[in-house]
C-alpha cells in the first residue's frame, strides 16, 4: 500500500495562487449585478439554466446569454488586470 504524501509547495506557488484568487475575486466584483448573479449561481452553486430562469422569471435563453456575456466580461477584466493564469 502506498502512503499518501503531500506535495511540497514553495512560497512562490502559494503567493501565486493567492494573487490569482484575489484577481478573480476583483474581476467578478466588477461584473454587472445581473452577470455576477448568473455566473455565481451557475458556476459556483451549480444551478441549471432552467432552474435559475424559473427563479428569476426570465427565459432560459436570457440566462444563457447573460452567462455568455458574464464570462466574456470576466475575461476582459482579468486581461485588464494583467492576469495570465
Amino acid at each position: 500500500m502506498r502512503a499518501w504524501r503531500a506535495r511540497a509547495c514553495d512560497d512562490t506557488s502559494i503567493d501565486r495562487v493567492s494573487l490569482d484568487s484575489r484577481q478573480v475575486q476583483e474581476a467578478v466584483r466588477r461584473l454587472s449585478a445581473g452577470h455576477r448573479q448568473v455566473l455565481i449561481e451557475m458556476y459556483y452553486r451549480r444551478r441549471s439554466g432552467a432552474e435559475l430562469a424559473s427563479e428569476l422569471g426570465i427565459p432560459e435563453g436570457t440566462v444563457r446569454t447573460r452567462l455568455f456575456y458574464a464570462l466574456r466580461s470576466l475575461r476582459l477584466h482579468l486581461e485588464e488586470m494583467g492576469w495570465n493564469g
